[in-house]
């Protein structure tokens, strides 16, 4: 119970993606007035824009969701149009969409650790604040993204928007020697990754436990980015066709903000993620990534969300050896895409950085689509950082207005948000 009221007003939260306000308004004795992540992008339909396209078309609609996690997008919905056409992909096409993941995990880990929420642990208020002691961490997550980047490049055709992928496969496919530079631009950035491990768990860290469902995808033979089922820390373990079996979507008169809100069916809002996925997979970690993890005392499941940022850091290392056994693997051979789409429906999840990503069609027989359903990982979570905001408030009023207010944007920010992806 609150002890005096606690007011909160961020106008616009900075270092997200996205537009974005919180509000946090409680009355002495713990009335709840107002506890708003308040959405205030405007919608974006790209679920309407799809509606009335050809099957090869979407997926190029799906990656212009966002800038900067494109390929999930694309991934995804090219896994659900071709599940829902009856299109097969062979084992080269799984192994070089989970590739160019790969790729578009490792930049945007990186990003978010250094650039986004790690100014918050080291006292700055952007990176554009950086004492010149601290630039080797900036350089650090400049390699990173750099060897990702790359990755997106040789497999995708471009840093951004891939044009290489397509329903069936690719257009085109990476040689053998563009596969061997991936490999050496990966063991050159491995050390980067064994020091962020070190850089996290360096960090002093919020006392915060809620212990929240966490899902992710969980695949048993490996920790995959694009292929598994849905699993839960409370025990769901399911195709990725059950998710509206399993989540609700709230359709409550949210008239501050444009983004529905989501719960496990007879239970509360969950996490998804970094953490989640580490909580979830973490026997599936390569073994560098958990003698590190060892190492540093890195214990799981962790229920803190701050230290999602050390989550992060596993996942990287984990990456890194992830990348070089695909391109070792892989001899990829130019495949004929000459698919015969039928009518039907499909689903598909895969994880986006932020987490799970949720694509849904139905295709007519001429290949049209006549529904789409998309959920990003932000509008599954955003429930979740409300009610962690919420359990948050007794160790607020213990501190100062601006202490308080830096610690809830802390917080949103330790989520990795993208407000944009959420409205559509």
């Amino acid at each position: 119970m609150t002890t005096k009221d606690l007011n909160i007003n961020i106008e616009a939260l900075t270092r997200v993606e996205g537009e974005a306000a919180i509000e946090v308004d409680i009355k002495r004795g713990g009335d709840v007035q107002k506890l708003h992540v308040k959405v205030f992008e405007p919608p974006r339909f790209f679920e309407g824009f799809m509606q009335g396209r050809r099957y090869d078309e979407v997926s190029d609609f799906g990656s212009r969701i966002c800038g900067i996690c494109s390929v999930p997008h694309q991934t995804c919905s090219l896994y659900a149009v071709e599940k829902a056409t009856g299109i097969e992909v062979t084992q080269q096409t799984k192994d070089l969409r989970e590739l160019i993941n790969v790729g578009e995990m490792l930049m945007n880990l990186a990003v978010h650790m250094y650039m986004l929420a790690g100014p918050d642990f080291l006292g700055y208020e952007s990176v554009l604040s950086f004492k010149e002691k601290d630039l080797p961490i900036l350089l650090r997550a400049v390699r990173l993204k750099k060897v990702g980047n790359h990755i997106l490049k040789t497999i995708g055709g471009r840093e951004t928007h891939p044009i290489a992928m397509v329903p069936g496969g690719f257009t085109a496919v990476p040689t053998k020697k563009q596969l061997d530079e991936i490999i050496k631009l990966l063991e050159s950035v491995r050390e980067d990754t064994v020091e962020s491990v070190k850089f996290t768990a360096g960090l002093k860290y919020p006392e915060f436990n809620r212990e929240s469902e966490h899902i992710a995808i969980s695949n048993d033979k490996e920790y995959s980015f694009t292929l598994g089922n849905l699993k839960s820390t409370k025990g769901i373990n399911a195709p990725v066709e059950k998710h509206h079996e399993l989540i609700d979507e709230i359709r409550e008169n949210r008239k501050h903000d444009h983004v529905m809100h989501y719960k496990v069916k007879g239970r509360d809002s969950f996490l998804v993620g970094p953490l989640a996925r580490v909580n979830l997979n973490f026997d599936k970690l390569s073994p560098l990534a958990k003698d590190l993890a060892k190492q540093y005392g890195l214990t799981y499941p962790q229920y803190n969300p701050f230290k999602s940022l050390q989550a992060r850091a596993l996942e990287m290392v984990h990456i890194i050896d992830e990348g070089i056994g695909l391109c070792g693997k892989l001899n990829p051979k130019k495949e004929k895409l000459d698919v015969k789409p039928k009518g039907g429906h499909g689903i598909h999840i895969v994880e986006a950085p932020r987490g799970i990503l949720y694509y849904e069609y139905k295709v007519n027989d001429a290949g049209i689509v006549e529904y789409a359903d998309i959920i990003t990982p932000t509008a599954h979570y955003v429930l979740n950082l409300e009610n962690d905001i919420k359990y948050y408030i007794p160790q607020l009023e213990q501190m100062n207005p601006q202490d308080a207010k830096f610690h809830v944007e802390m917080l949103a920010r330790a989520y990795d948000p993208c407000f944009s992806c959420s409205v559509h």
